[in-house]
């Protein structure tokens, strides 16, 4: 097993956004994977593993929790395959959220994800009651993240949460309430809050 830290959407040392990749022979368990993601102190820690059929098997953890999906701890993957282990291009990468694909090209890493098609709630989901003034036109959900239509930018920007959910101190230990939420306005303004998922 060998660990390397990757900083993304950067060509400079100290800048970007730092990952740890870790390319495994075995699965470690689920537990040792959350203890290195929290030693390691970064956002996400990516752990991938070679399949038989020449994928990968890719997951990722915060120091909080295991994350359904992040783009560039994926990106940090790819890099390390593709420099470190001689991968072929396109990497296929088996995960929680589905099939991803990165390919190299001279202009660098092209990610393809797939469309995570958000549901529509009937009503205010458990983890995040109580933070809205008004309540939202419209609440949606995929995977880990919720999204609330507060019906104007002016609304998106003067929003801030009700609740000492959002940005608590971190106790070192993990957490299981992991949604975030993406508040909206006509498709194009949103800012994210992610309740008891610490982050660097």
């Amino acid at each position: 097993m060998r660990m390397y830290q990757v900083d993304a959407f950067t060509d400079r040392l100290f800048t970007g956004n730092p990952a740890a990749v870790l390319v495994l022979e075995d699965w470690l368990t689920n537990e040792l994977m959350l203890a290195i993601a929290q030693e390691n102190n970064l956002a996400e820690t990516a752990f991938v593993k070679a399949r038989s059929d020449g994928a990968w098997d890719l997951s990722w953890f915060a120091p909080a929790h295991e994350v359904d999906f992040c783009g560039h701890a994926t990106l940090a993957t790819a890099h390390v395959l593709f420099t470190a282990a001689g991968a072929a291009s396109p990497l296929i990468f088996h995960t929680r959220v589905g099939e991803l694909r990165v390919a190299r090209s001279s202009l660098g890493y092209r990610l393809d994800v797939p469309r995570l098609q958000p549901e529509p709630l009937e009503e205010v989901p458990e983890e995040i009651k109580g933070i809205f003034e008004a309540a939202p036109i419209q609440l949606f959900r995929n995977f880990e993240n919720i999204f609330a239509d507060l019906g104007s930018a002016d609304a998106v920007i003067r929003f801030i949460p009700r609740s000492d959910r959002y940005c608590p101190p971190w106790d070192g230990r993990p957490s299981r309430d992991r949604a975030g939420i993406r508040r909206r306005a006509g498709g194009f303004l949103f800012t994210l809050f992610r309740p008891r998922c610490w982050h660097s």
